[in-house]
């Protein structure tokens, strides 16, 4: 719960706390996520977990998930535009059966 409070993530506290106690249905975009998920209830707070979904979803390298949370972290526009392209071209190579994965209408981002 500490980990959320911080600019970005303290706007899913509400959603954190309705998860945690079964008011609210945890849910993840794609089943895989569950994995790295599980334990913040569906919501991405710590950087580990990026890096972790990173090279899950978009076969990043530990470099590149390394240097998407440095950029993350430290707000670098342009590295987390140059890692963007990547994510999304990796992630399609990834998930070319997206619809089976309940993506229709989805956006990805970052």
């Amino acid at each position: 719960m500490n980990a959320l409070y911080r600019p970005g993530p303290m706007k899913y506290i509400p959603d954190y706390i309705s998860r945690k106690h079964g008011k609210q249905k945890v849910d993840y975009d794609l089943p895989m996520m569950e994995e790295y998920l599980s334990d913040t209830y569906g919501i991405t707070v710590f950087q580990e977990q990026v890096m972790l979904l990173s090279r899950l979803l978009a076969n990043f390298t530990r470099g590149d998930s390394d240097t998407l949370r440095k950029a993350m972290g430290k707000k670098i526009v342009d590295t987390m535009n140059q890692l963007k392209v990547k994510f999304v071209d990796g992630c399609k190579a990834n998930f070319r059966f997206i619809d089976e994965c309940n993506l229709t209408g989805k956006k990805l981002t970052m």
